[in-house]
């Protein structure tokens, strides 16, 4: 479970507005990635991640 939150957070941390998950992984390349979802750092910075004013306009247009 905790590396499904860890993506959840990368994913809202790094992910831009409208990008699909995939498009992600290969923009910032999926070593990064990996590393990311290997370590707990992402974690220790939760409520800051969540707390951010990320993603507020746009969305999908299907």
């Amino acid at each position: 479970m905790s590396v499904v939150e860890k993506t959840i957070l990368l994913f809202r941390e790094q992910g831009k507005t409208g990008e699909r998950f995939a498009d992600t992984i290969e923009r910032i390349g999926f070593e990064n990635v990996e590393a990311q979802l290997l370590t707990d750092d992402i974690l220790s910075r939760k409520q800051e991640i969540l707390d951010a004013e990320l993603h507020l306009v746009g969305g999908a247009t299907c």
